[in-house]
């Protein structure tokens, strides 16, 4: 399953959840999930905060960032490794 540049649109934390949820259902026992998306990793402190994980990023534009925290706590959720 690839989901590319796309989960990062999500307008809320529960959307963003919805969505991966809809991806990763897709995924076949031992298949494959590589997700591309916006995440705040070493960026940390350069976007604007919008409300919880929306920030305006740099170029104006509105996303919703991921951290690694966040990455790992939904992997261990959805026990992905």
């Amino acid at each position: 399953m690839i989901s590319s540049a796309v989960l990062h649109f999500a307008c809320d934390e529960a959307q963003f959840r919805a969505m991966l949820q809809g991806s990763w259902r897709l995924v076949r026992p031992r298949g494959l999930f590589f997700c591309r998306l916006a995440s705040s990793i070493g960026m940390e402190g350069r976007f604007t905060p919008l409300a919880g994980r929306r920030f305006r990023l740099l170029d104006g534009s509105e996303r919703f960032l991921v951290d690694e925290a966040f990455l790992l706590e939904l992997t261990r959720t959805w026990e992905a490794s």
